[in-house]
């Protein structure tokens, strides 16, 4: 941390008078409380956070680090297991308090402040009947998800919540505030789409809406003695079921809970989170039938579920203690890739480590290119991702967790059916050159000239950062 310096607490007390939020330093009594990140791996004291209200307070906020040299970290909720929503020593801009949803009914979109979160969105969308794009559970921050990615329950429908962002407003390092979309700083709008936090502070952010009515879904608990023959029926699902369907995949240690059969507690076991947003609920239970039929579950049923009310079940599943996390994508599920796939889950078991080892499917809306799109690397059609999500409390367990993230990543490349393309906002490690391979040289070099336009000295750079050109 910097020593004190008394011209730097001059200029906050200029920046007091006009600022609507809160300004906090290490000896407020809510510091610790608000300092604190999703992923307790990361415990950084941060010498100044500045909790908007709105975005001049943004504004302020940007020009007050810019202007004292000190470094900026920008925080939805939070929930990026990198730590890049705080800096030791620096200026955390927080836009939790920036909550606001506008919903046009009509036009089927809304306008969104970056710091609210699912459950924010989704509750002002469906009193009208529709529905939005942003992550599974509702504690994810729009800032953060959709500007850099977003796979939901509403993807079959809208595909990436990257994909639905319709213009923005965002906070450049220079303090301007500018409207980014296809009739306006194109450039920008294109870059903003899945690399925002390279190039700003986004405040707010136009989103596109899709109706919908009740869904089917629910979760369905396997033996992970079956895995292989169910990833092997999936791998045909997957290609020929209603684009309506989301799959995901979860492979943990199964808890010794009532609900679970006690002859699997302990073990290995799968667990097929189906999602169908169709208007059609009969025809996505005659769809799923097939999967039923062949692989009757230990636990689990699909009935009628409400958005939200999925969308908050899942929150527990997601505990805010240490975590690790990464991910490779494979263009097809070979028997190879599926083989070593259970070998590694079978090791959170084997070794007792919590956590999961997620896999979904690139289908449907997913996989389509919308007319416009960002600059976001997606995975092609037909393409499955695989990832780690390891959770523990103590410390003492960090490297075990850690090694077995690694070990499954570096497993999955060897089986030589990767893509090359990662999803950052699941990447735990920045890694420049891994970060470059995923979108392209042509894409790079273009990312670098924006960077270079609207942030040449890299002021926002605690992200998956891409260096100015």
């Amino acid at each position: 941390m910097k020593p004190y310096d008394p011209t730097i607490e001059s200029a906050l007390d200029a920046v007091r008078v006009r600022f609507r939020g809160e300004l906090l330093e290490p000896d407020d009594p809510s510091y610790d409380e608000q300092r604190k990140l999703f992923n307790a791996c990361h415990d950084q004291r941060p010498a100044l956070i500045a909790r908007c209200a709105g975005t001049a307070d943004v504004v302020a906020a940007v020009r007050y680090a810019t202007s004292n040299g000190l470094e900026i970290a920008v925080k939805s909720q939070g929930r990026h297991m990198a730590g890049f929503a705080s800096a030791d020593g620096g200026v955390v801009i927080d836009l939790a308090p920036m909550r606001s949803v506008k919903v046009d009914p009509k036009e089927q979109t809304a306008w969104v402040q970056t710091g609210a979160n699912g459950a924010d969105l989704e509750a002002a969308t469906l009193v009208h009947g529709l529905g939005a794009v942003v992550g599974a559970a509702t504690s994810t921050g729009v800032g953060g998800v959709v500007l850099h990615g977003g796979i939901g329950w509403m993807s079959p429908k809208l595909g990436w919540g990257v994909d639905t962002i319709l213009e923005a407003e965002v906070v450049t390092a220079d303090g301007s505030v500018l409207r980014a979309a296809p009739d306006e700083n194109p450039d920008l709008f294109w870059a903003l789409r899945g690399e925002a936090a390279n190039f700003g502070v986004v405040t707010w952010i136009k989103m596109k809406l899709h109706p919908i009515g009740p869904m089917l879904a629910g979760g369905l608990i396997y033996d992970g003695a079956e895995a292989g023959e169910i990833l092997r029926f999936l791998r045909e699902f997957n290609l020929s079921a209603s684009g309506d369907f989301t799959l995901m995949l979860d492979f943990l240690p199964a808890p010794a809970e009532d609900w679970i059969p006690e002859h699997l507690h302990g073990k290995l076991v799968l667990s097929v989170t189906v999602v169908h947003v169709g208007d059609d609920l009969e025809r996505g239970r005659k769809d799923v039938q097939p999967l039923l039929d062949a692989f009757p579950p230990a636990v689990g049923e699909l009935g009628e579920r409400e958005l939200l009310e999925f969308m908050l079940s899942m929150d527990a599943d997601y505990p805010a203690v240490r975590q690790w996390y990464d991910e490779e994508q494979v263009g097809e599920l070979t028997d190879e890739v599926i083989d070593t796939v259970v070998g590694q889950a079978r090791l959170l078991a084997e070794r007792g480590l919590t956590g999961y080892l997620i896999m979904y499917s690139y289908r449907g809306a997913l996989a389509d290119v919308p007319d416009d799109p960002g600059c976001f690397p997606r995975g092609r059609r037909g393409a499955w991702s695989i990832g780690t999500a390891a959770f523990w409390e103590d410390a003492s367990g960090d490297e075990a967790h850690a090694s077995w993230s690694d070990e499954t990543i570096e497993a999955v490349r060897r089986t030589g059916a990767t893509t090359g393309i990662v999803y950052g906002n699941v990447q735990q490690v920045p890694d420049v050159e891994r970060h470059r391979k995923a979108h392209g040289d042509e894409a790079w070099a273009r990312l670098r000239a924006v960077k270079k336009q609207y942030d040449p000295e890299n002021v926002f750079h605690r992200n998956h950062n891409i260096p100015p050109a």
